[in-house]
């Protein structure tokens, strides 16, 4: 989907639930327009950038990487 979708926004198959996608600022694993068909496959998604990273932001930038995952996971919970 990411390499090949068209550039259409399209549903997201029955998942109804809430998504996170976390980027880098300096990506190089994927493409300006790979990042773009991802977002449109959850188009109700919480993107979190992380600035000053690259492909292996979960690597270099660990902290805010698991911060902004346990955040995410924690909002909303009863």
């Amino acid at each position: 989907f990411v390499r090949k979708s068209s550039e259409q926004p399209v549903g997201t198959g029955g998942w109804h639930g809430r998504a996170l996608i976390i980027e880098s600022d300096g990506e190089t694993g994927f493409t300006l327009r790979e990042r773009q068909n991802l977002r449109a496959l959850y188009p109700g998604a919480t993107v979190h950038i992380i600035p000053h990273a690259g492909h292996l932001s979960f690597i270099t930038h660990t902290r805010e990487f698991v911060e902004t995952a346990g955040d995410f996971l924690a909002e909303n919970r009863n």
